[in-house]
């Protein structure tokens, strides 16, 4: 859990700045690098068996020309596969083994990151509302929770979309004090993570 003057720090900066950088512990480091792991195993299987994990609840798998940010006939260069604790462990198939383990390792980085999401979305609703919001929003968020990992596909330079690069992936950006640190030196590792992972 994030202290108290950690969160204030944090709900204050996406307040007054519209932003703020929450350093992440080793623990969420290695989930993430578990994610990405496991992702690679499942988005190298036939198109065929990742089209079979389309589990409903905006989870599983969700092929190419699905979703898209502007129009709907220039589709996101992206397929992605999704967990929610709405649909647990228990009730997915375990088959393709790299899917099941995929949605696994994405529940368990569900877990730490609503553990680390609720103090500073209580802090921050606490505060906009200028009442305690702690009972109207512990163990709440997990209604609300979902993890997703894209893989960006190639497209043609000049094409009309996104870059062929994975700019999609990950977006990393400096802080405007790079003293000011809420927790480990995670960034670094996140940064080479983001690079190391550009399938």
């Amino acid at each position: 859990m994030i202290a108290a003057t950690l969160t204030e720090a944090l709900c204050s900066d996406l307040l007054n700045l519209g932003f703020g950088r929450l350093y992440v512990g080793s623990d969420i480091v290695r989930r993430i690098e578990g994610i990405y792991a496991h992702a690679k195993d499942f988005f190298d299987l036939p198109l065929a068996e990742r089209l079979a994990y389309q589990l409903g609840n905006d989870s599983g798998f969700c092929p190419y020309g699905v979703e898209y940010s502007g129009a709907a006939d220039q589709p996101d260069p992206i397929e992605s596969f999704a967990a929610t604790p709405r649909l647990p462990i228990t009730s997915v198939p375990d088959r393709p083994a790299a899917a099941h383990a995929l949605y696994r390792e994405m529940l368990l980085a569900i877990d730490l990151l609503e553990r680390l999401a609720e103090p500073i979305i209580i802090a921050l609703a606490s505060t906009v509302s200028r009442t305690d919001q702690t009972n109207t929003v512990s163990g709440s968020i997990r209604r609300w929770s979902s993890l997703q990992v894209n893989r960006a596909l190639q497209v043609p330079a000049g094409a009309r979309g996104w870059p062929s690069t994975h700019a999609g992936i990950c977006q990393r950006s400096r802080p405007r004090d790079p003293e000011r640190r809420w927790g480990g030196d995670a960034d670094l590792a996140r940064s080479r993570l983001c690079d190391r992972h550009a399938w």
